[in-house]
């Protein structure tokens, strides 16, 4: 009995020893996963932080690309206005000018009918005179 019970108790002290070191192993392995979980935290957080300014330095250049294009195309509409309002201009005086050469060639037709109208008088004055 005293060998069985010895068994018994080398035994017992293996089983204990084994329940021993897999407590200690579990608690091992518990902390380091939470140190795993708190380095891989950091980390997260670190990459949405840098994603964030990322982010932030795209939208501010997408918006300062954005205004430069902006502040072109109204550039470009202001000298396309101002070239219409200038050729518009161009137009008026051109057809200002053309009126008044109209209104110059009626003028002289006019007197050059008339001119003609005393010149056909004065002839026919002269033979009925008869210098």
């Amino acid at each position: 009995m005293n060998v069985r019970t010895g068994y018994e108790r080398a035994e017992l002290k293996l089983r204990q020893d084994l329940f021993f070191r897999h407590t200690l192993d579990q608690e091992r392995a518990a902390r380091d996963f939470e140190r795993e979980r708190k380095s891989m935290k950091r980390v997260v957080d670190h990459l949405k932080s840098s994603h964030k300014e990322d982010m932030e330095r795209l939208v501010k250049e997408y918006e300062d690309a954005l205004q430069t294009e902006w502040i072109s195309y109204q550039d470009l509409v202001s000298q396309a206005n101002e070239d219409k309002r200038q050729a518009r201009e161009r137009e008026i005086t051109a057809f200002t000018h053309v009126r008044r050469m109209q209104d110059m060639v009626e003028h002289t037709t006019m007197i050059s009918n008339l001119l003609e109208g005393d010149l056909v008088e004065l002839q026919r004055l002269d033979n009925e005179v008869g210098f």
